[in-house]
């Protein structure tokens, strides 16, 4: 998990920096922290508009290791316990 969100945060990161860089010395400081913000508003309301993200109401239970032991040499999905 830690790595994954590691990721998430550095891939965007450069990029960023540089448009946010160029922005700055072209437009402004204002517009470029005003841009970011924008977009990061805009990309909020797009990810509340996705089904999946919309519809969840709880998280998902997490699985549990003993559940899955010996399920590979019986060729079955376990069974869960609710």
């Amino acid at each position: 998990m830690t790595s994954t969100m590691r990721w998430l945060i550095l891939i965007p990161a450069g990029p960023g920096a540089l448009l946010g860089g160029w922005f700055g010395e072209h437009i402004g400081l204002r517009a470029s922290l005003g841009f970011a913000g924008g977009t990061a508003l805009l990309l909020a309301l797009v990810a509340s508009r996705v089904r999946v993200i919309a519809e969840l109401r709880e998280l998902p239970k997490p699985e549990h290791a003993d559940d899955w032991i010996g399920a590979e040499s019986a060729g079955v999905a376990p069974q869960t316990s609710n």
